[in-house]
């Protein structure tokens, strides 16, 4: 009974002083020091993976909607002609159109009769390396060498007169 009464003493006498004992202050803060880097890492990683798959989805969306502009602009050629850098078509309200590749954008520039040239860049995020354009008489292939890799855009030209 004796050394019960004894080892409560000594229990209820650390129980009862206040403060760390300097053991459990290195334990915590040894924790700390590989727990908060590795949730930073983390938090880091994500963020930057999640930047990169944004990024390529808009290369993805800029590629997509090149190749409806393409598509959508040349049911409307009626010459077409390449040039070294891109290729060009004039439509049925005698307007000429320019496609062409500069500075790794892919730009249209469209000169009319009645109104002022005006060129835009329809790619930004997307940086095309290369342009091949090959044609038949009533088909027209580009292939782009670009961040995605290589991609071909094929578009008939029913309306073509040479």
């Amino acid at each position: 009974m004796k050394t019960t009464k004894k080892i409560q003493r000594k229990i209820d006498k650390y129980t009862k002083a206040k403060g760390f004992v300097l053991i459990e202050v290195i334990i915590v803060l040894g924790m700390l020091i590989l727990i908060v880097p590795t949730i930073f890492y983390s938090y880091f990683t994500t963020e930057k993976l999640m930047l990169g798959n944004i990024n390529r989805v808009q290369k993805q969306n800029e590629f997509d909607y090149l190749t409806s502009f393409i598509r959508q602009d040349l049911k409307t050629a009626v010459t077409f002609s390449q040039s070294v850098n891109g290729f060009s078509y004039s439509n049925q309200d005698a307007d000429q159109v320019d496609y062409y590749l500069q500075d790794h954008k892919f730009k249209r520039k469209t000169t009319s009769l009645n109104k002022k040239s005006q060129t835009f860049i329809i790619t930004n995020a997307l940086k095309i390396n290369s342009l091949a354009v090959s044609k038949t008489p009533f088909l027209l292939e580009l292939t782009f060498n670009s961040d995605l890799g290589t991609n071909k855009i094929r578009v008939s030209l029913p309306n073509e007169q040479e």
